[in-house]
């Protein structure tokens, strides 16, 4: 029964990075931002209609996601403008590493719960 879910999820994947290709030289840059847009949306709702501070995991995925959605940001801005701007490379070690950072606490959390579930 999932496999059949699944396949008109791949098949829109392949049919969206087709046209990404075919729509070159813009290509990229629309998916970067669209990415970056849906990455915020994402945050948006999360924020705005969850209890996200009620659990660890729910500030985690906040944190993930806004940082997962200013990396998305940055690469579509780099897209669509100059790519050197001033200190490009600092701000992409700081976005890169706060990414990092709130995975491997989402990683962390995701244990903890999975050792207390098979602990009951």
């Amino acid at each position: 029964m999932r496999i059949r879910r699944t396949w008109p999820h791949l098949a829109a994947t392949v049919a969206i990075t087709t046209a990404v290709f075919l729509a070159a030289p813009w290509g990229i840059s629309i998916a970067m931002t669209a990415a970056a847009v849906c990455a915020w949306t994402f945050v948006g709702l999360y924020v705005g209609r969850s209890n996200w501070r009620a659990e660890a995991i729910g500030k985690v995925m906040v944190l993930t996601n806004v940082f997962l959605a200013l990396v998305l940001t940055q690469a579509a801005l780099s897209q669509w403008t100059d790519r050197d701007y001033p200190y490009r490379e600092q701000v992409r070690v700081v976005m890169y590493t706060a990414l990092a950072y709130g995975i491997g606490w989402k990683i962390a959390l995701l244990t903890r719960a999975q050792k207390a579930d098979n602990d009951d």
